[in-house]
């Protein structure tokens, strides 16, 4: 029986349209608390198709199926978008090669069953927006962005972000057995991660480092690392928002997360600490500091030949 996620901030909606497709004989899952929850059950629950609706709290559904889309976890995924456009924005996000499909609403479910049933045979379904579709959301808009939207059609897709993600680290990470516990460093300045990964792997633990905080949620929920450090400022998200977020995952809600940051005040410590952080640690990177925060939260404990690693820590303000 095949499954699907079904991702959609209306309760109601998402109820009628869950009794629908379990009609039809699909096993169907919920999610209505936000961008955020649907992300871990698009990792957990292992779902054949995702249904993503766009007004969803916390990360919204565009930027969801786009994070679906660029993460090795999930992205052979099928995600058909539930919209409607009332945007030209959101109109070239429908040209998008992002999205496998997309459904406006209200949803018409012959149509949307048509293309869960091709998108699950492996078929692709046309994601381009159709002729009706551009009418009725341009008709109230100027020439100059009726021109504009003329070219949404013929533009090319939107450049994915590279991820800046040490593949060989990760590789390691599922082939060497006897590796030390890993630490996940999330921040855009490579000159810091670059310090802190020679620290780190120099003390015998294993080490990956991600740049993009927007799109980091995917990998720590896949590698569950024993301990996550994040930069204060980043883009997008920076790393209390981020922080805040890890506290919501049930599978990584108990690692311990380390505030990297350039300042480190009394306000800047209970801002880290109301996130949910373990401590916050004060840049510049030197390495006395960084091996005391990793020797307080991943402390070895050498038994024969075998080590085992005391995974209890406690809140280091």
């Amino acid at each position: 029986m095949p499954r699907i996620l079904l991702i959609e901030k209306n309760e109601l909606s998402c109820r009628i349209l869950e009794q629908q497709l379990k009609r039809k004989g699909y096993d169907v899952i919920t999610s209505t608390e936000g961008g955020d929850q649907g992300i871990v059950l698009a990792i957990t629950a292992s779902p054949d198709l995702i249904l993503v609706g766009t007004e969803l709290p916390m990360i919204n559904g565009w930027q969801v199926a786009r994070i679906l889309k660029e993460s090795t976890v999930t992205q052979k995924i099928p995600v058909i978008i539930l919209t409607t456009p009332i945007s030209l924005t959101e109109l070239a996000m429908l040209s998008d090669s992002h999205y496998d499909g997309y459904s406006l609403k209200p949803i018409n479910i012959k149509s949307l069953l048509g293309k869960i049933e091709a998108l699950l045979k492996g078929l692709s379904v046309a994601i381009d927006v159709d002729t009706d579709t551009q009418d009725r959301s341009v008709s109230q808009q100027s020439h100059v962005q009726k021109e504009e939207l003329r070219n949404v059609n013929s533009a090319t897709p939107l450049q994915r972000k590279t991820l800046n993600i040490d593949i060989s680290t990760y590789k390691s990470c599922q082939k060497q057995v006897s590796a030390g516990p890993m630490i996940f460093y999330i921040d855009n300045n490579l000159v810091d991660s670059h310090a802190v990964a020679k620290i780190s792997q120099d003390a015998g633990y294993t080490y990956a480092s991600y740049t993009d905080s927007f799109q980091a949620l995917p990998l720590l929920v896949k590698f569950q690392p024993r301990l996550i450090l994040l930069s204060a400022r980043m883009p997008v998200v920076d790393g209390y928002e981020l922080c805040t977020r890890v506290r919501r995952i049930s599978d990584i809600e108990n690692t311990p997360v380390i505030i990297m940051s350039n300042n480190d005040s009394v306000v800047d410590r209970m801002r880290a600490k109301a996130a949910g952080a373990s401590t916050l640690l004060k840049k510049p990177i030197q390495e006395a500091r960084v091996l005391r925060v990793l020797q307080q939260y991943l402390q070895p404990i050498e038994v024969g030949r075998t080590i085992k690693y005391n995974q209890q820590y406690q809140y280091g303000f």
